[in-house]
């Protein structure tokens, strides 16, 4: 589980983790297995049972391609005014491409995986990266076409064409994903996001030199428009892989973009070009160069006497919207209604959980329970208030969250083990142990859409319960399976608990509860009510005086 350290909070401190608490993009890097697993998931699925399979990646340029050109180049006669039109136009679509498929599927990317973010923490900027990897994987074939037909009609890879080449992917990656994170975020809370997005991509092949060449632009716009269709990354990108495939096989050789005011020039020639190609475009308007370059003990047992788990003054709101789009919320806003009504799920919860102490949170549906576990786990920060944790967590919130219908049982093994925090090596350790507990050795290479209701739950319940941990968090998921494999379930429990593991638990099975807890909070309304030995909290919870504490 990612969390950062807690700075500030005084020596009692030492050694918690905040949940929740990430370095924004920096924890990418820190997930990259993950990464690698999300990635590899949306490769190997997009295409799996298709007939042409990965043929679908040439299929929508070739497309695109063949339109554009009899469009254009043939009924617009543009192949004579734009010397290896073809080559011209190709290198501008792959990249126009690459950039609308990795700005759309990152916008997506969260709402997407809303099962995952809403029950299991990781960090959320890894759908939007993962989202720009996968479009490069498909941009890849496309460039490997481009480059053969580039070798073929002469063009040598000399360094500056190539340098073009990877500073055009970098612009586009990172405009990509900067772009879909923003959008994503807003398009969690606005659909109307993903609708601006889709006008966006619509209009981007239009709005950079992919159909026809920027002396168009800069004869018929004034400088400061042309300024901003320059500085525009996608022109840049464009422009720079012009220069890398299309400048070096033409006549001229040479493309260079300068922008009135900047101080760069990036200009290429071919070996085998004695001039440069000469533009009449004025000077006070722009003069072309590759393109703008911007850029974690037992019942009795209390273990130690050092905290696992402290809670301090959590409160939590949430609010219920009463519009769901930006065309509704203004309507409602000019007739001075009401857009959204708060409630407090917790109000200023505090308690503590020993090292080695198993604790069952205990009241009716919406006392605040799975909120507060959520909380603990990282997936939802509280408005006021902090929870600090001591040691590796997993939460047991939603078993299978992460599990795929369309990879095999190994597959989602190892990518769920991942969305719970191991690494690849952990997971290898465990692999054989989480097998033989769900006990479904003989279906492991069949996709788990194919599975029973019973046998998904076994396999997805089995790597939550063996991930490396020192704080378990259960919420609700004990029943799952038959009697005997519930019976495997509460001896691993019970193993977890001389392991001296921190327990907290949600449930409405009190003989669950009694089993496993040494210590009960009670809450109602969001408030704690009452803390102390579990037989107690529980006779507590069907009392009169619960029924009637406000």
């Amino acid at each position: 589980m990612a969390a950062s350290t807690v700075q500030g909070a005084g020596a009692s401190s030492a050694g918690f983790d905040v949940p929740g608490q990430g370095r924004g993009l920096l924890e990418v890097f820190r997930w990259r297995y993950l990464l690698r697993l999300l990635v590899r998931k949306e490769t190997s699925t997009r295409y799996r049972n298709s007939v042409l399979g990965w043929v679908w990646s040439y299929v929508r340029p070739a497309a695109q391609f063949l339109i554009f050109y009899l469009v254009l180049g043939v009924f617009l006669n543009m192949n004579r005014g734009v010397e290896n039109f073809a080559l011209y136009l190709f290198s501008g679509i792959i990249v126009v491409n690459f950039f609308s498929e990795g700005f759309g599927n990152a916008t997506r990317s969260l709402v997407d995986n809303a099962h995952l973010v809403r029950k299991i923490y990781m960090p959320r900027e890894l759908f939007p990266v993962a989202a720009v990897f996968v479009s490069f994987i498909h941009f890849l074939p496309q460039a490997g076409i481009l480059v053969v037909v580039a070798v073929l009609t002469g063009w040598l890879p000399m360094p500056l064409y190539l340098g073009a080449a990877l500073l055009a992917m970098l612009i586009i990656a990172l405009a990509s994903t900067g772009l879909g994170l923003f959008f994503g975020s807003l398009n969690v809370a606005f659909r109307d996001a993903q609708n601006f997005v889709d006008l966006i991509l619509l209009v981007a092949t239009w709005a950079s030199p992919v159909l026809y060449s920027w002396e168009m632009v800069a004869v018929h716009v004034p400088s400061w428009v042309m300024w901003i269709y320059q500085v525009n990354p996608l022109t840049a990108a464009v422009e720079l892989f012009h220069l890398a495939f299309w400048s070096p096989v033409t006549s001229g050789g040479m493309i260079c973009l300068r922008i009135s005011g900047l101080p760069w020039d990036l200009c290429g020639d071919h070996p085998r070009h004695a001039a440069h190609r000469s533009v009449g475009v004025p000077q006070d308007r722009a003069t072309i160069c590759a393109g703008s370059l911007m850029e974690r003990q037992g019942h009795t047992n209390m273990g130690t006497h050092e905290p696992a788990i402290v809670a301090e003054h959590i409160t939590k709101h949430f609010s219920l919207k009463h519009t769901h789009s930006l065309k509704e919320t203004f309507i409602a806003w000019t007739k001075r209604k009401q857009l959204r009504t708060e409630f407090t799920a917790l109000n200023d919860l505090s308690f503590e959980v020993m090292e080695g102490e198993s604790i069952a949170l205990l009241g009716y549906n919406g006392s605040g329970k799975s909120t507060m576990l959520k909380i603990m786990s990282g997936v939802m920060p509280p408005d006021e208030g902090v929870v600090r944790m001591r040691g590796r967590v997993a939460g047991l919130i939603e078993v299978g969250a992460g599990f795929h219908p369309e990879l095999t049982g190994r597959e989602n093994v190892y990518l769920n083990a991942a969305i719970l925090g191991m690494k690849e090596h952990e997971i290898d350790a465990i692999f054989e142990k989480i097998v033989d507990f769900a006990e479904i050795r003989e279906f492991l290479d069949q996709e788990v859409k194919y599975y029973s209701s019973g046998m998904f739950m076994r396999l997805a319940f089995s790597v939550a319960i063996h991930v490396e941990l020192d704080i378990l968090l259960v919420d609700e998921i004990l029943s799952v399976g038959d009697a005997p494999f519930r019976e495997k379930c509460r001896l691993k429990f019970q193993e977890m608990i001389r392991e001296n593991k921190t327990m907290v638990v949600v449930s409405h099975d009190m003989e669950l509860v009694r089993e496993l807890c040494d210590r009960g909070v009670v809450i109602k309304r969001g408030r704690k009510r009452f803390d102390g030995p579990i037989e107690e909290a529980i006779a507590y919870l069907g009392s009169e005086d619960y029924q009637r504490d406000d």
